[in-house]
């Protein structure tokens, strides 16, 4: 399994597993992700990580229920 993260504080509490520190954003996890994956084989692939949120010290577990999109009008 390849656990992947975009901070190496996201990953710092797991043990065990082959770990990848992708970067923010998902052109950054994309890519990474891709890169890691066309150099080894994984079984399966594990994205996790905080997605912004403040005041969240891992290992915290959090489930989301909805996904919001910000938008900016010029």
């Amino acid at each position: 399994m390849l656990v992947v993260a975009a901070t190496e504080r996201e990953l710092s509490y797991l043990r065990g597993v082959e770990t990848l520190v992708c970067g923010v954003g998902p052109v950054d996890a994309a890519a990474a992700t891709a890169r890691a994956l066309a150099e080894h084989r994984a079984d399966a692939v594990l994205h996790v990580g905080l997605a912004g949120a403040r005041g969240i010290e891992p290992p915290a577990l959090v489930l989301g229920s909805e996904s919001l999109t910000a938008c900016t009008r010029t």
